[in-house]
């Protein structure tokens, strides 16, 4: 073999080694992206999810607080929608206020309210509306529409003492990844997160005394 063909060789070679290692450095930044992707999804998925069971615990404490007053429902969204503003990557698809068995699941009776539902107050006034639509009257209690279904008015809500109904808010809602490609979904996520809480009884009853019964005096002997 002559020099030259020899020094041919070897560049040819060279060549080869330069286009392999190109190769396995895109294949590892491509893994590498895809990774660090995923992981910044996941931290905003869990993020997001700390926030939803926030507004869940901040909906049933306000449905617990305000018992039976006819405008508790407008201000458990209010109270749901407060907690999870400014997350632009979240969206509630569903609120829904149930009384809750022992589970800590609907009994059936529930107040669905679907997307975009919100309440508004005007003039003291309170409406629950949906998407900027006009307000029908409702004063802030449950009414189809802007609800889907009113099976839970805050009227029929027991709080009488010891006895006094369990009330659950239930947050549906949907989490869009930041980056399509991480995970290898389709870029989106749904779920939901309830709290239940005992409704506030109207007071609690005091205990009747015992009457003492005193002792019966000795008589004196003189």
């Amino acid at each position: 073999m002559t020099i030259s063909s020899s020094r041919s060789w070897r560049r040819l070679f060279l060549h080869h080694e330069r286009g392999q290692a190109l190769i396995e450095f895109s294949m590892f930044f491509l893994f590498l992206v895809t990774l660090t992707a995923g992981i910044v999804d996941i931290g905003g998925l869990l993020n997001d999810h700390i926030s939803v069971e926030y507004a869940a615990r901040q909906g049933a404490r306000t449905a617990s607080v305000l018992g039976n007053q006819g405008s508790a429902d407008c201000a458990v969204i209010g109270a749901v929608n407060a907690a999870v503003s400014n997350m632009p990557n979240l969206k509630l698809t569903g609120i829904k206020i149930y009384q809750s068995g022992n589970n800590g699941k609907s009994t059936g009776k529930e107040d669905d309210y679907p997307a975009g539902a919100y309440c508004q107050v005007t003039n003291s006034v309170p409406c629950i509306i949906i998407s900027g639509g006009p307000c029908n009257g409702n004063n802030g209690n449950c009414q189809a529409p802007p609800a889907t279904v009113c099976g839970y008015l805050p009227a029929a809500r027991n709080n009488s003492p010891f006895t006094e109904d369990s009330v659950g808010v239930e947050v549906d809602y949907t989490y869009t990844f930041r980056f399509d490609f991480a995970l290898l979904v389709s870029g989106s996520f749904s779920a939901n997160d309830y709290a239940v809480m005992p409704i506030n009884p109207v007071a609690i009853p005091s205990p009747v005394p015992t009457p003492t019964q005193l002792p019966t005096p000795m008589p004196t002997i003189v």
